[in-house]
């Protein structure tokens, strides 16, 4: 991580109550900050905060324990960067080592009863994961969103479904809140992305289309389209990734 993103980072979890201020953060090299912050914790000559709280600490340790992770997006993957810009990933539960098969389609449109063979392929691919070596992927308020938690419940596959920010969110006020979300639903586990750390000082030439679309692109291995409006924004950054040789290769199912 640069030196810059490394003073941001402190700052925000600083302000975020996550650590103290008199606190030395040791920026580990493994992409998951979590067991540093929780050293830096007990380390700190105790400052009043939030960080210094035993249930705060209680409730990092359990997330270590679990196999929680705070990470930087692009730890895995250098482009990720290039896709949605410097944040944070925090995945309540383990982050899969396996391969992330990402869900994509476009718009359905209202009437469901019409999109039958839609369905039938959807139904296809979720049967068809190898629960060993794969997990789902997907983001809230995408059209797959909809209906995997069905399929995670029919087919007893595990789904991760990103959670992206809320519009003019701060980082420093996410991070207070990773507390208190919901993270569960069965099968399906939230997996939470920050806003951006430097937000004022990067436009990226895919940051007009909606992050919840671009974020399921970027962080999946492998991606499954079911349908593609032509010319629509699914359409546009589905031809991005496919351009760049970086990039494992998209499959359109049916």
């Amino acid at each position: 991580m640069s030196a810059v993103l490394d003073r941001l980072l402190v700052q925000a979890l600083t302000e975020a109550e996550w650590l103290p201020a008199d606190a030395a953060l040791d920026v580990p090299a493994s992409p998951n900050f979590l067991s540093a912050i929780s050293y830096a914790t007990d380390t700190a000559s105790g400052q009043t905060c939030q960080s210094s709280s035993e249930e705060f600490r209680r409730w990092l340790k359990e997330l270590i324990a679990q196999g929680a992770t705070l990470e930087l997006l692009g730890s895995r993957r250098p482009a990720i960067c290039e896709w949605l810009g410097p944040r944070l990933l925090f995945s309540p539960r383990s982050f899969p080592g396996q391969r992330l098969v990402g869900l994509a389609s476009s718009r359905l449109g209202r009437r469901l009863d019409t999109q039958q063979a839609w369905f039938k392929m959807f139904r296809a691919a979720c049967s068809k994961i190898d629960v060993q070596h794969e997990t789902l992927l997907t983001a809230e308020s995408t059209t797959t969103a909809r209906f995997v938690e069905r399929a995670a419940k029919l087919f007893d596959v595990p789904v991760f479904s990103l959670v992206p920010p809320s519009a003019r969110t701060s980082v420093v006020t996410w991070l207070r809140h990773l507390q208190s979300l919901d993270t569960d639903q069965g099968n399906v586990h939230r997996v939470y992305i920050s806003p951006e750390l430097l937000p004022a000082t990067r436009v990226g030439p895919l940051d007009a289309f909606p992050l919840r679309d671009r974020s399921v692109l970027a962080l999946s291995d492998h991606v499954l389209v079911f349908h593609i409006r032509p010319a629509g924004q699914l359409d546009v950054l589905i031809r991005a990734r496919l351009s760049d040789a970086g990039w494992q290769r998209v499959r359109r199912v049916g």
